[in-house]
């Protein structure tokens, strides 16, 4: 079974998370997600590293953006969408 968990704000408000790291052979993180005042979160996610071998780099981009909207107290109607790579 696969139980998929949506993003949600469980408190009233906006909210933007910002994250950066690195590390050796070049690796950089970022990460960037915003949840609005309606039921949504849009969210960008970058990776690189030059690696620590011949032919080990890599690149991942990552967008994702999801709406919702709550019917009732136990029912709501929620739409995903993600590009990986573009």
């Amino acid at each position: 079974m696969i139980n998929i968990d949506p993003k949600r704000m469980r408190t009233e408000g906006v909210r933007t998370d910002l994250k950066a790291a690195g590390g050796s052979s070049s690796t950089f993180i970022e990460t960037a997600e915003h949840n609005g005042k309606v039921d949504d979160c849009l969210g960008r996610s970058f990776r690189s590293s030059n690696g620590h071998r011949d032919n080990s780099d890599g690149r991942l981009t990552n967008y994702f953006g999801l709406m919702g909207m709550e019917l009732g107290e136990n029912l709501d109607v929620t739409a995903f969408g993600a590009l990986f790579n573009p």
